[in-house]
């Protein structure tokens, strides 16, 4: 790994080098040119050199797509290819609701279990890569649920499995604390972070 990484270094080097001293004889052959412009084409230019170095050692794994297959099975597919298939919790008989971020970084879907009529949903699961993130428990059935927030949060509603959520959250990705609380049987208006979820 360190030789490989060594290699890309070098040749990085060498393709900046190169853009360099084509710059450098380009400015004396038509030194007519002004000095301005010959400054900011170096610096795009090495911008554009930088960024698969910069891309490489961010190293964050993105998700291009996420779908739940005709056999129930939920599949997450990485931007670099690789497929996870996220492992069904204890009890759970099916994946709902299923999301992803809009900057690829999370995925989450509500775990649905056997109830005495049909089936209720559970749990609220968030993945980051291919490890489990959070996992939020409903108190009777969650109703819906969504990213909130710049994809920093979540927001969903919870309550029983009829008439109605009783009440919606707004919790953090980061640390998983509740951050707000509304009833929607309040007859103040929702907050921004409740307005699009089904109560």
């Amino acid at each position: 790994m360190v030789s490989e990484r060594r290699h890309y270094d070098d040749g990085t080097l060498s393709l900046q080098l190169a853009a360099l001293t084509a710059i450098e004889n380009a400015t004396q052959t038509y030194d007519h040119r002004p000095k301005l412009y010959t400054m900011r084409l170096l610096a795009t230019l090495l911008i554009f050199l930088s960024l698969p170095d910069l891309c490489a050692q961010s190293g964050t794994p993105l998700y291009r797509s996420a779908m739940i297959d005709q056999n129930g099975q939920l599949h997450s597919l990485l931007a670099s290819g690789r497929q996870i298939l996220p492992p069904r919790l204890p009890y759970q008989v099916a994946f709902s609701n299923l999301l992803l971020s809009r900057d690829h970084r999370t995925v989450g879907w509500l775990a649905d279990y056997s109830g005495d009529s049909y089936p209720y949903s559970g749990a609220l699961v968030l993945y980051r890569f291919d490890h489990l993130l959070r996992k939020f428990s409903a108190k009777q059935t969650f109703w819906s649920w969504r990213f909130a927030n710049g994809d920093r949060d979540v927001a969903y509603c919870d309550g029983p499995t009829h008439g109605g959520a009783s009440e919606c959250d707004l919790r953090s990705l980061k640390s998983g604390n509740l951050l707000a609380r509304w009833i929607p049987n309040d007859k103040a208006d929702p907050p921004a972070w409740a307005k699009d979820l089904h109560f």
